[in-house]
């Protein structure tokens, strides 16, 4: 009877927890492809200085935007092989839910095999500017994301929301 009755307080318990908002961090798994042909746009003013704008479409498995269909555009300042994010945004969309993001910081490197890139990888910060639906618990909320190249025009993002 000891064990059952712990066992209902650690339920109550964290049933209070998750209501009051101190629920454990979600995550998600964004499988994306590019869209359009994101190349390089030389700036003139110095060798290997340039701009990127990437458009790119994902699907999302997990948490709050499990079953997301997302839209995003990002542009990278390349300078001499270091890229950095100059503004990226993008919205998640399903029936009932939608939720709207921004970037605040990213940066992304290349994956070298013999002195020659194969691959990127890439990690930063954001914050959920606008919620609603199932995912309305997240709006104002930052979140963590790591990303990497699986193929020429695909890549596989993590995000975490705390």
């Amino acid at each position: 009877m000891k064990t059952r009755s712990r066992m209902l307080t650690v339920s109550a318990s964290l049933v209070l927890l998750t209501g009051a908002g101190m629920a454990m961090a979600q995550s998600a798994k964004h499988t994306c492809m590019n869209v359009g042909p994101n190349l390089p746009e030389p700036l003139g003013d110095r060798e290997g200085h340039a701009v990127l704008v990437a458009d790119g479409s994902c699907t999302l498995e997990g948490g709050l935007l499990d079953g997301t269909v997302q839209t995003q555009r990002t542009i990278w300042e390349l300078d001499k092989g270091a890229m950095t994010i100059l503004s990226a945004d993008g919205v998640n969309r399903k029936p009932g839910t939608t939720a709207a993001y921004r970037v605040t910081a990213g940066s992304m490197t290349y994956v070298m095999k013999d002195g020659k890139p194969v691959a990127w990888k890439a990690s930063g910060t954001g914050v959920f500017t606008l919620a609603t639906g199932a995912a309305a618990a997240w709006a104002g909320k930052p979140f963590t994301w790591t990303a990497l190249a699986t193929g020429p025009r695909s890549y596989v993002m993590e995000s975490k929301v705390d």
